[in-house]
């Protein structure tokens, strides 16, 4: 299907099922992927009147940034330098979302809930929280250290 004319031809609520659709997708599957990239340079996925949740279409998509290849290094780039690992993300959410990434739907912070998911997941943990850099739409977010042999169990 020719997405680049049918997306046009879709109302809120159809792009939104679509983006939450693909979502659920995009990262094992490129076709998925692709169809999610192209709904959000649309510009067509509407912010929420209401506030994000995992899973809707915003959700759906902030979760396929953030456990993307690209996502997951820039979280663990922003560690590196010191900062949460949010910042490493929050550009990416920007970027991909626009004015639907934003602290007034509570994007901000489940964008925050799945990025501790996510550096969980990789073998880091929670060691305090900081300003997010100039910049971020988010203003706090967490700092992560690897996990030792030593650290409990979560």
């Amino acid at each position: 299907m020719d997405w680049t004319k049918k997306l046009p031809t879709l109302s809120a609520k159809e792009i939104g099922n679509l983006a939450e659709n693909a979502g659920k997708k995009a990262d094992t599957d490129p076709k998925a992927r692709e169809l999610l990239d192209l709904i959000l340079a649309s510009g067509r996925l509407a912010a929420p009147t209401e506030n994000v949740r995992l899973d809707d279409a915003v959700g759906k998509a902030m979760e396929a940034i953030i456990f993307s290849r690209v996502g997951k290094s820039a979280a663990l780039a922003a560690v590196r330098a010191g900062i949460p690992a949010l910042a490493g993300v929050d550009p990416l959410l920007q970027a991909e979302l626009g004015n639907v990434y934003g602290p007034g739907n509570e994007a901000t912070s489940q964008a925050g809930y799945l990025v501790n998911n996510m550096m969980g997941q990789e073998g880091y943990i929670e060691d305090g929280s900081a300003r997010m850099p100039s910049g971020c739409v988010a203003k706090t977010g967490k700092i992560f250290r690897l996990r030792t042999a030593g650290d409990p169990k979560r």
